[in-house]
């Protein structure tokens, strides 16, 4: 977002760029979810998971947005910003201040939702047949 800010289109709003920093870490955040956090390789379709975890970031881009705001209208007093954005600070210490709070949603949506086995996928039915078989031998 930064990068976005500063260099890359400056003169653009504030939520612009949120959103568009968003969309560039929604992919990178489901590939290192799906192979490392949660190791949920079980599902029946990468393609469904995918947008079960978009479903869910779209949520925490929509709470961050307004927590961004909500924090921007303190430190600044102001509801609008007519002709341009705040200062680039207060607008990353707006935005970092959302984190933890948008940060607890996308981990406990990806663990419980996006990342949980699927009881109907055939993948886990056939690991869980052969898991039986190595404890029975």
């Amino acid at each position: 977002m930064w990068l976005l800010l500063y260099r890359i289109i400056p003169r653009t709003p504030w939520w612009i760029s949120a959103t568009i920093s968003f969309c560039l870490s929604v992919t990178n955040g489901f590939v290192w979810n799906r192979r490392w956090t949660f190791r949920a390789r079980g599902h029946a379709s990468l393609r469904a998971q995918y947008s079960m975890f978009l479903f869910t970031n779209l949520i925490g881009l929509v709470l961050n947005l307004g927590i961004t705001k909500v924090f921007l209208i303190f430190f600044t007093g102001q509801l609008r910003h007519i002709g341009g954005n705040p200062k680039t600070i207060k607008i990353l210490v707006a935005s970092l201040s959302a984190v933890p709070c948008v940060m607890l949603w996308n981990f406990v949506a990806s663990k419980y939702w996006t990342s949980a086995r699927n009881r109907r996928c055939p993948q886990s039915a056939v690991s869980s047949r052969t898991s039986l078989v190595g404890v029975a031998a």
